[in-house]
């Protein structure tokens, strides 16, 4: 049995070898060559073949019309050893669309993060925790701080908890996150209440994976948080302006919410799909959305992110399609962002009716939000309370192309 693989030629039509002579064996064969895992092979199964023997062979392969001969003259090769069949593999790689910094090939569906949380501890080689004070984009109602009490390891899962403060005491005085803090404005690492304006009332958690990559398929496994005026920041982000997202799963944390409108927002409605602008209408204008009946369970969520289309996935099924018109709008590297938001100006609209016939306590924009937030707090408090106020994750995967 002869099997002899030829590194790939680019343009190759067709691929021919010529046995000119083998020991013990008579005659001339001449073997068309197949293409396997990027390289040509010339299979034949009717030449028995011993070690030492020395195989006498031309190879041509054609081009356009045109023929070539490989390495001039007839060429020779001694057989030293062979391989059972069962194990002769070839590790293929197609390569991929999919693009990481400093890592020139990149195979179709290679698994390029794998994050099951196994550890005891958040794997600092693959996670980034944030620690900052929101001060623009949403200006979300707490503070993302590295702390193990609200991102954590515990069973094989990730807990990304939101803790509120209750007592007034709390949200006073100088809240102070230089040493550490994941942001280049001092404004967004330490704060001081003064004249009405107290500190964040709630501390959460962010991070973000450590890969930045363009295109992919982005799989997680979780339970989303429930409570009023929470909800999960599960998305893709690009690095440099125009700030791009793309929302893998997005559901407030409201049992139930009607909008003035009379559009219900509650947590039964999961929203996916690329944001253009943080505010309306432009952050909004292109989300899919779906009704869920089992928002305290584990979900697979899934965005495959391609150059020319972008598609949305609840527990395998399509929910959300994009064509090229908006995807080419997605062509900056990503990377992923896990965490748990509260309040803020982008995410509840005025007006909306809550659970218990509440309305929200605070206007988009005012002066006096975290204020008016906090004073609240007993009726919001016990939605956390009754609820399970973090999300739980229980895998992170990303797929190249």
């Amino acid at each position: 049995m002869l099997n002899m693989l030829h590194p790939e030629i680019e343009n190759i039509d067709s691929f021919t070898m010529e046995i000119d002579h083998i020991r013990g064996y008579l005659g001339k064969v001449s073997n068309s060559v197949y293409m396997e895992c990027g390289r040509w092979v010339c299979y034949n199964p009717n030449i028995k073949l011993h070690q030492g023997y020395k195989i006498i062979f031309s190879a041509f392969f054609e081009s356009q019309g045109t023929k070539y001969r490989i390495g001039g003259n007839s060429q020779t090769w001694e057989i030293k050893h062979f391989q059972p069949l069962d194990k002769f593999t070839f590790s293929c790689c197609e390569k991929s669309s999919t693009e990481i910094r400093r890592q020139p090939q990149i195979c179709k569906k290679e698994l390029l993060f794998d994050s099951n949380f196994n550890e005891r501890i958040v794997d600092s080689s693959q996670w980034k925790r944030e620690h900052f004070i929101p001060d623009e984009a949403n200006f979300e109602f707490c503070s993302y701080q590295n702390s193990d009490e609200n991102s954590y390891i515990g069973g094989g899962h990730l807990f990304i908890s939101a803790k509120p403060f209750r007592n007034e005491e709390d949200v006073l005085g100088t809240l102070n996150l230089t040493i550490g803090c994941t942001r280049d404005s001092l404004k967004e690492c330490t704060m001081t209440s003064d004249r009405g304006f107290i500190l964040p009332p709630v501390v959460s958690a962010r991070m973000k994976n450590k890969i930045n990559f363009k295109y992919g398929t982005i799989s997680i496994r979780a339970r989303l948080p429930m409570g009023d005026w929470l909800y999960p920041e599960v998305y893709l982000e690009s690095d440099k302006p125009p700030f791009r997202r793309i929302w893998i799963a997005y559901a407030r944390g409201n049992k139930r919410l009607i909008t003035k409108e009379r559009l219900e927002l509650g947590r039964n409605m999961l929203f996916g799909g690329p944001v253009l602008d943080i505010l309306e209408p432009e952050r909004s204008q292109y989300l899919s959305y779906t009704k869920t009946e089992s928002h305290g369970q584990f979900h697979t969520y899934q965005v495959v992110w391609e150059p020319t289309k972008i598609t949305l996935w609840f527990d395998n099924q399509v929910y959300g399609k994009y064509g090229n018109d908006i995807s080419s709008q997605f062509n900056d590297p990503m990377h992923l962002v896990l965490g748990v938001g509260v309040g803020g100006i982008a995410d509840f609209p005025d007006g909306s009716i809550t659970t218990d016939n509440t309305t929200k306590p605070w206007e988009n924009f005012e002066r006096l939000q975290f204020k008016k937030f906090f004073k609240a707090r007993d009726n919001w408090l016990s939605t956390w309370d009754v609820g399970r106020s973090y999300m739980e994750v229980d895998f992170v995967r990303i797929w190249a192309l």
